[in-house]
Parts: C-alpha cells; structure tokens; sequence
C-alpha cells in the first residue's frame, strides 16, 4: 500500500469514527432525531473527496449493519428498515455529491457551501420518502408530502443550514492547510 492509499484508509477511518460520535451527540424529535452525524458525512466528502468521504460513511454503516450500536437507533441491519433508514442510505450519496462538486475549488467558501447543501439536500431526498412510507406503514395511514416535510425535514432546516456553513468552513480550512503542507 503506498503513501497515499494509507493515508486516505486513515482519514477515512477517523471520519468514520468522527461520524459514530456525532450520532451521539442527538436531541431526540419525535421518530428522527437531530444528530451531528450528517455534519461529519458532509465534512467527510468535502475534506477527503467523493471517494474518501463515501469510504468513510460506508465504513460507518458497515459497522452499524454488523450490530455495532453506531446508529441513532442502535445497531443491526433492522435499523436501515426504520424510520431513518432512508436518512442512513443517503448518506453516502451525500458524502459523494458533496466531494465531487468541492472538488470543482477545495479551498473556496462559496464553492464549499454548495457542495454542503447539495450534500445534505440528497440525504433529504432519500430520508423524507423513506419516513413517509415507514410512518405510512406503521400508522395504516398515507402520509401526505406537507406531513413528511413537516416532520422530516422543517424541523431540522435551522441547525443543518448552520452545520453546512460550519462544515464548508472546517473544510476551507482543513483543505487549504493540506495543500500548503501536502
């Protein structure tokens, strides 16, 4: 393995472990609660690249597939049929997109910010049907597209607009250090 296979397995290994401790640190909110998971997962892709960050989140879901209580919900498989599961399958397509479109300037803010929202938007974009067709299921009931949004989406828009400024800054700063070092 050379130089930089290693150590793009070790970042990758880091913002696996980095993206476990932000499931932990959660505000429960009804059937998905608020973690800092996804700010890891977007920071991921946007430090390491499109294929870096979604090694990382798949490392992540790997182990929480395996019964490593990694998720919000615990662990095990069973978890990706719940209400977060499609939250959790959209995190690699968020991890991927937003390394790619970083990857168009790595160390401009504007373009980082982007790429965070684009990110966090395509794990909405799986997460919220996915909630909708759970919550459907389980109450017998449809569930409309306002109720989807309202409970899986409009809650969550304050603290991830602050996590995608914040996670396009980490990134601007981690990305220009790397290159002044690299």
């Amino acid at each position: 393995m050379n130089q930089k296979h290693l150590s793009m397995a070790i970042h990758s290994a880091v913002f696996a472990s980095l993206i476990i401790l932000g499931t932990f640190i959660r505000i429960p909110l009804g059937p998905v609660p608020i973690v800092l998971a996804n700010f890891f997962v977007i920071l991921s892709g946007l430090f390491l690249g499109p294929v870096g960050g979604t090694v990382s989140v798949m490392l992540y879901l790997f182990l929480g597939a395996l019964g490593l209580p990694v998720f919000s919900a615990g662990g095990g498989f069973a978890v990706f049929l719940g209400p977060t599961g499609g939250y959790l399958l959209g995190y690699p397509a968020g991890a991927f997109l937003a390394g790619l479109v970083s990857r168009i300037n790595p160390t401009k803010f504007t373009v980082l910010l982007l790429a965070a929202g684009l990110g966090m938007v395509s794990v909405y974009l799986l997460g919220v049907p996915w909630l909708m067709w759970r919550v459907s299921s389980a109450s017998g009931e449809s569930v409309s597209l306002t109720r989807g949004l309202l409970i899986g989406l409009v809650p969550f828009i304050p603290g991830d607009l602050l996590k995608i400024a914040a996670a396009a800054s980490v990134a601007r700063s981690l990305n220009r250090l790397m290159i002044t070092n690299g």
